[in-house]
């Protein structure tokens, strides 16, 4: 098994024009966790800035997406704080060569 990690920055972030867009239905905010399966191509939509970041392979992927948090101490004490969006592909190993693609629209 390949894994691999990226890191997306997002204006909106776990806010509610963060979202992901998978097979056309909207399971969720960036701020959520999800694990699927199969995943050929991917959509986070940040409506902050009115554009999207699509993943896209030639291979279907298990795609585990999370929350990036870091703690922050302010004022009131200490407040957990969404810096990123994880999305973790992991693969097969096979032979031959495999696509991914960050197309930023």
């Amino acid at each position: 098994m390949l894994e691999t990690e990226i890191n997306l920055a997002m204006p909106s972030c776990d806010g509610f024009l963060g979202r992901y867009v998978l097979g056309g239905a909207v399971p969720g905010g960036l701020g959520e966790t999800f694990d699927w399966r199969d995943v050929t191509s991917l959509a986070l939509e940040d409506g902050v800035l009115g554009g999207k970041v699509l993943l896209d392979t030639d291979r279907p992927v298990a795609i585990h997406a999370a929350p990036h948090k870091t703690v922050s101490q302010s004022e009131d004490g200490f407040e957990k704080i969404m810096q990123a969006v994880t999305l973790r592909l992991m693969l097969p190993l096979s032979a031959g060569l495999f696509r991914i693609s960050l197309i930023v629209e």
